[in-house]
């Protein structure tokens, strides 16, 4: 007898916790928590507005919607870039002492051998990307002494846009150059002496990167 009341008691509380969530709406499941969770993130974020995927929204009122950048976040804008000088060395030289130097850096792109036989590139055909960097002070005066042209280099910098308006026509004109903060030149010397050899005619970019092997003598570095 007291086992059929205990059951009817429990039925009779499972019956009243049922009606009770369908009258305050659906149940929650472990997706519907996650949504919430999600929507209240984005709320937080942008103190109450939440940005919908199809909203135009100018550069202006998306840097006011955002604010100031969190200094704890990683800017991303890096550059890693490996290739070979397109120019001589010339370095500029201003009135309080400091010192600016401009290469062009052509970078080959490298295909995989099956992506080369898919799109019919056969090797040392591949296209060539020129690059403008911008090298400042002592790292500009180290690549002035040690660096000629077809030198293979490689360089991490940040992209910027130099913005100016044409002398001639008043049309607003922008470049992209790379701001280069390490420089780092990845040929020993019996590698540059070997390229200087095998340099025909005004091009110097005729062989592949990997044509030059470092020597076995040697430890890879610039000054073996």
């Amino acid at each position: 007898m007291k086992l059929a009341l205990c059951a009817l008691l429990l039925l009779s509380r499972i019956h009243e916790s049922l009606s009770w969530l369908s009258s305050h709406g659906q149940c929650l499941t472990k997706s519907s928590l996650r949504s919430s969770y999600d929507e209240m993130e984005i709320q937080d974020f942008d103190d109450g507005e939440i940005f919908e995927d199809d909203d135009e929204v100018s550069y202006e009122e998306l840097e006011a919607r955002l604010g100031d950048w969190d200094e704890r976040v990683a800017r991303l804008n890096t550059v890693h870039l490996v290739g070979r000088v397109g120019n001589s060395p010339e370095p500029r030289y201003f009135d309080d002492g400091k010192v600016v130097l401009n290469l062009s850096l052509a970078c080959r792109r490298k295909y995989h051998y099956a992506e080369r036989g898919a799109m019919g590139i056969k090797s040392g055909e591949e296209e060539t990307d020129w690059y403008g960097l911008e090298l400042w002070g002592q790292t500009a005066e180290y690549a002035s002494k040690y660096v000629n042209k077809g030198c293979r280099v490689g360089a991490i910098g940040t992209l910027q846009i130099d913005e100016w308006n044409d002398r001639e026509t008043g049309e607003k004109r922008n470049k992209a150059k790379v701001v280069v903060r390490e420089f780092d030149i990845l040929e020993t010397r019996a590698e540059a002496d070997l390229r200087r050899q095998n340099s025909r005619g005004p091009s110097f970019y005729t062989g592949d990167d990997d044509e030059y092997h470092p020597s076995k003598g040697s430890s890879g570095g610039f000054f073996d």
